[in-house]
């Protein structure tokens, strides 16, 4: 085969392609336009009116937030300790496990 005709082909293979896309690509449009489109819109309509009403709710709703500014409330203190860093392992995980000082140094932090 000559290099013209595969490249006459190549581009009945592209063609063909580019019209079956754009075919299935219509036709997927036009189901979901026209198919069960009555059922699926009563669904979202009432599922908007859910949204609405629960968004009006929630935008009624006042929260009083100068219980942060209050004296007392700035007054509190924190009890906590702080966490002192400790050595989280050997400086080799693969060395021996075999001096006192890693073994006791691996058991106390547990």
């Amino acid at each position: 085969m000559n290099s013209a005709l595969k490249n006459i082909i190549s581009l009945l293979v592209v063609l063909v392609f580019a019209f079956l896309g754009y075919y299935i690509f219509i036709q997927d449009g036009q189901l979901n336009a026209e198919g069960t489109g009555s059922q699926i819109s009563s669904e979202t309509l009432e599922n908007t009116k859910l949204f609405i009403e629960r968004r009006a709710i929630l935008d009624a709703i006042q929260i009083d937030t100068s219980i942060f500014e209050n004296r007392q409330f700035l007054s509190y203190r924190t009890f906590s300790t702080p966490i002192q860093p400790r050595p989280e392992s050997r400086d080799n995980p693969f060395a021996e496990f075999n001096r006192a000082s890693d073994i006791s140094a691996n058991t106390s932090r547990f």
